[in-house]
């Protein structure tokens, strides 16, 4: 199965207050109807890995991120693909809307990387 949060990011009181009076900043938007995703998947040898897929496609998935990053130089001409990619992904619903100036508590800015 797809693996939850570890338990210790459930008793990090900041982001989880962050969460609860932001969450518009944490929507979990996908095309996916996971209603009828379980109804193709009914008979699937393996449902406890339907089950976590479902759950996570719902509730979001942990991206495996370590949460005290290290800090990563990227050169001018990759800051800037990536900053396209992200105006790109705003428009579709893919990552929430920027906010400044700050962020707020429990937050950290994750790796977002192309291939």
């Amino acid at each position: 199965p797809l693996p939850h949060p570890p338990a210790n990011e459930y008793q990090n009181l900041a982001a989880l207050n962050t969460i609860m009076s932001c969450p518009h900043l944490f929507q979990v938007i996908t095309p996916i109807d996971v209603n009828h995703f379980k109804l193709l998947l009914s008979d699937h040898p393996n449902p406890q890995f339907v089950h976590s897929v479902c759950c996570r496609l719902e509730k979001g998935f942990w991206p495996f991120t370590h949460t005290h990053p290290v800090s990563i130089s990227l050169s001018a001409k990759e800051s800037e693909f990536v900053r396209t990619q992200v105006v790109k992904e705003v428009q579709k619903g893919h990552f929430s809307l920027k906010f400044d100036p700050d962020l707020l508590p429990g937050m950290y800015s994750m790796l977002v990387h192309a291939v």
